[in-house]
């Protein structure tokens, strides 16, 4: 496997039902991460916001992220899950309000320009046996007052078919040959490429590149039969992967967009009353 960017853990973040399992790191809760989003007026500004699971931040109620400060300690967002946002029938993706994130903070967040959109998958050609990796959580050795996510890796198994999300609804997800447990869910799933990965191309023709290919959330489900008949409900092995195009979607709803807009008016508004010009893009 090559070895990944080292900010690459500090993308990942820790979800947990109230600010006090926060503090504590207990065993229960799933995986966020941070994306960043350009100002339309400034894009040198990001707006950044944590993206999870629907069923992890609001059916669950898993909505308090904790972040990794610098110093080693964390910092709480102390959210309620009626302040994380979803399209109904969108799909198994929430996301949070716009995070204050400040130096002391140890984050790192994806660009949406990162994101294997469906123009990057025919530009790059990205399809089955592609190599994959998600960053998540460990729950039995997460790192506990502190979060130390845990690196899987896998390759595409199937592009993007119909498939049923957390009974809330049906929409194409990516098949991933890649091991999964409880606590990953919400976790940020990589798609990369590196010297002679591509077996149509000669080993010389070198294209890396690494995408956010989309959101794991959960495991393909199967039904196995014990020694007397009855029906036991176990995992496949395989990982299920809403594409990144529905996260952005998701990131696009107008409400978010207005929230994004009048923040951009708020922060020119400042700098004319401080005499600071504007920020130059």
């Amino acid at each position: 496997m090559p070895k990944i960017p080292e900010n690459s853990l500090n993308i990942a973040f820790y979800l947990y039902k109230s600010y006090e399992d926060a503090e504590r790191g207990v065993e229960i809760g799933g995986t966020g991460f941070y994306v960043g989003v350009p100002s339309e007026k400034h894009p040198r500004h990001l707006y950044i916001y944590g993206v999870s699971n629907w069923h992890v931040a609001i059916n669950d109620a898993a909505s308090v992220i904790r972040a990794n400060k610098t110093d080693g300690t964390t910092d709480i967002f102390d959210y309620d899950p009626s302040e994380w946002d979803f399209i109904p029938g969108g799909g198994d993706i929430a996301i949070s309000p716009i995070l204050k994130i400040e130096d002391a903070h140890s984050v790192c967040c994806i660009e949406v320009k990162g994101f294997a959109t469906d123009k990057i998958i025919a530009e790059k050609k990205i399809n089955v046996g592609d190599n994959v990796f998600m960053i998540g959580r460990f729950v039995d050795h997460d790192g506990g007052k502190t979060n130390l996510p845990a690196v899987r890796f896998g390759n595409i198994s199937t592009m993007p078919t119909q498939m049923p999300e957390s009974n809330i609804s049906k929409g194409e997800s990516y098949c991933i040959d890649m091991h999964s447990r409880t606590g990953y869910s919400g976790s940020p799933v990589f798609v990369y490429r590196t010297l002679g990965d591509d077996l149509t191309k000669s080993p010389l023709d070198f294209s890396s590149f690494m995408y956010l290919l989309g959101i794991h959330w959960g495991q393909f489900p199967e039904i196995w039969k014990d020694g007397k008949g009855n029906d036991i409900k176990g995992f496949s092995g395989m990982s299920m992967v809403i594409p990144a195009d529905r996260i952005l979607a998701l990131i696009n709803k107008p409400n978010l967009r207005a929230i994004r807009d009048k923040n951009d008016s708020e922060r020119e508004e400042y700098f004319r009353k401080h005499g600071y010009p504007p920020i130059l893009d």
